[in-house]
């Protein structure tokens, strides 16, 4: 996974630098073009942008100094010359590049949501490239396997793919799946709520998925952050959705009271517990038309996304 603090100093004369460039100009271009298809004003973008890159480094390094004291001792000085002790935490600089945003925004009397939306894939694509450039630029360990047979090879060496590597599939794969979605009009915050539960459940899983347990220490803290993100989102998306608790609730309560009923039925009637025998009997091919119909969806989906993917870059007609 993409590492949460990155040391300044260590990458300075490396190649992931120049990447990170790259990758922030490409994320740059396509924020500035959704917002001209949005017809937003190209000036609005960019002192959004900068705005929020000032909270981001400001919180980010200010994030790192608090999480990483070992390494600062509490200096003040050590926070400060950063060329020196360097380090920079991610969600530190995600969430002052939020909070920047919001206050430039309401300044301006936009709604923050709007601008997030369209800010939503491009920094998901950011995040996936720059999980690539990590895996790139980084060793990669392999694994000894002792072949059953000695001529001509009896050792095979295997790489083992760090998680820096299936993070960039899962980012590329949220990235994919807006694009595609941002075919249809949304809600305002959709875009916005569907990238900040995403995002954050990616982390949450690879983090888990890499230490085998909940973390310790100064990954603790970030564990926590990516959890709260995922509730926040949950909860705003389901605000701005416009959706009624008590409506939502007596859903629910209804289609368990359906299942209990019908489970009921096929107890006490002979006739529904025919049918649910033929169902039994019948499902492994409706298992297969359901495959079938899945991989079609998925396939179709696919191509549309590629060509969407395209469009992005292209710009929209």
């Amino acid at each position: 996974m993409i590492p949460s603090t990155i040391s300044l100093g260590t990458l300075s004369l490396g190649t992931y630098p120049i990447l990170l460039v790259i990758t922030i100009f490409l994320s740059i271009f396509l924020f500035w073009r959704a917002g001209k298809h949005e017809l937003v004003d190209s000036e609005l973008i960019f002192d959004f942008v900068l705005v929020s890159a000032v909270g981001a480094l400001l919180l980010g390094r200010i994030f790192d100094f608090l999480i990483n004291s070992d390494l600062y001792l509490w200096q003040v000085k050590r926070l400060v010359f950063f060329n020196i002790y360097g380090g920079f935490d991610f969600y530190g600089a995600f969430l002052g590049a939020i909070l920047a945003g919001i206050v430039f925004l309401r300044i301006k009397k936009i709604n923050f949501w709007q601008i997030f939306d369209l800010g939503a894939a491009p920094l998901v694509f950011a995040q996936s490239l720059s999980a690539l450039a990590i895996f790139l630029t980084s060793q990669t360990p392999t694994i000894e396997i002792n072949l059953p047979w000695k001529f001509p090879i009896n050792r095979l060496s295997l790489p083992i793919l760090p998680l820096t590597f299936y993070c960039f599939l899962a980012y590329l794969v949220i990235f994919w799946i807006l694009i595609r979605l941002e075919t249809k009009k949304r809600h305002i915050g959709f875009f916005a709520c569907f990238y900040l539960v995403s995002v954050s459940f990616v982390n949450l899983s690879l983090s888990l998925a890499g230490a085998r347990r909940v973390p310790i220490g100064p990954g603790l803290w970030r564990f926590l952050i990516a959890l709260g993100l995922v509730i926040c989102g949950t909860i705003f998306w389901y605000i701005l959705a416009k959706r009624k608790l008590i409506a939502d609730l007596k859903s629910i309560f209804g289609l368990i009271l359906l299942g209990i009923f019908r489970v009921i039925r096929m107890i006490t009637s002979a006739e529904e517990a025919g049918r649910f025998s033929k169902t039994l009997l019948f499902s492994p091919f409706y298992l297969l038309r359901l495959l079938y119909f899945v991989v079609k969806l998925v396939c179709s989906q696919v191509v549309l996304g590629f060509v969407d993917f395209t469009r992005v870059f292209k710009g929209r007609k």
